[in-house]
C-alpha cells in the first residue's frame, strides 16, 4: 500500500511507517500477554501530530466502562450518546500496558525526532506558504496506513468479531475533512464509518 504525501518527503514517511509499525506490533505483544481478546485498538495523537498514545479496549472492559459512565452520568445524560462516547474516544479505552518501555527505544526516539523534525519544516515556512494542515493530514494517513497494512499482516490475531482500529487526532476528525475520511477508510468498514462520523457530529456540536 504506497500513498503519495502531500508534505512529507517519500523516504521519510517510509521510514516513519516503518518505525510506527514496529512499535505498533510490540505494544500488541503487550497487549496480548494481558488479555485474550480484544474490540478495539488505536492511537490518539495530540493536536499537531507530534505525539501519541497507543490505547485498545476489551469486550468486557467496554461494557464495564459504560456501565460506570451510565451509573455515574459523569459525562452525558442521554444513554445513546453515553455509550457511543465510551465506545468511539480513545482517551476513555483502556490504556493500562505500561508503555514506559519505550521511552529510551530508538526506534520510539527517532519516530518522534523525525515528526518533530517535519513540523519544525512547517513552522519556518512562511504564513501563506504554511503546509501544517498538509503535515498532519500526511502523519494522520501514515498511522491509518500503518495500522492496515498491520491488520493485512495479520497482526491483529485475538480480536472480536465487530472488532474497530481507529486513528484520532484531539481536536480534528474526520466529519468535516474529505482526506481524513479517506484515510480512515482504510481501517473501518462502511458501517463503522457512518458510526463514527455520527458519534463525531455530537461530538463537535457540544
Amino acid at each position: 500500500m504506497k500513498t503519495k504525501f502531500k508534505f512529507i518527503p517519500i523516504e521519510v514517511a517510509s521510514r516513519i511507517k516503518e518505525l510506527f509499525k514496529s512499535l505498533s506490533k510490540d505494544y500488541l505483544k503487550l497487549v496480548y500477554n494481558e488479555e485474550e481478546e480484544i474490540c478495539s485498538f488505536g492511537i490518539f495523537t495530540d493536536s499537531e501530530i507530534s505525539n501519541y498514545y497507543f490505547g485498545y479496549n476489551t469486550k468486557e472492559g467496554l461494557e464495564e466502562i459504560i456501565k460506570e459512565g451510565m451509573a455515574e452520568k459523569k459525562k452525558f445524560p442521554e444513554e445513546k450518546f453515553q455509550i457511543d462516547y465510551m465506545k468511539w474516544w480513545i482517551p476513555e479505552w483502556m490504556n493500562g500496558i505500561d508503555e514506559e518501555c519505550f521511552i529510551d527505544d530508538k526506534r520510539e526516539i527517532e519516530l518522534f525526532e523525525l515528526l518533530e523534525e517535519q513540523l519544525s519544516n512547517c513552522r519556518n515556512m512562511k504564513a501563506e506558504e504554511n503546509d501544517f494542515p498538509d503535515y498532519k493530514d500526511d502523519v494522520f494517513d501514515l498511522f491509518c496506513e500503518s495500522l492496515a497494512e498491520l491488520k493485512t499482516e495479520n497482526v491483529f490475531t485475538k480480536v472480536d468479531k465487530n472488532f474497530i482500529l481507529l486513528v484520532q487526532e484531539s481536536d480534528n476528525g474526520i466529519t468535516r475533512n474529505k482526506t481524513r475520511e479517506k484515510s480512515i477508510s482504510k481501517l473501518l468498514t462502511e458501517n463503522q464509518i457512518e458510526d463514527y462520523k455520527f458519534f463525531e457530529k455530537r461530538w463537535m456540536s457540544l
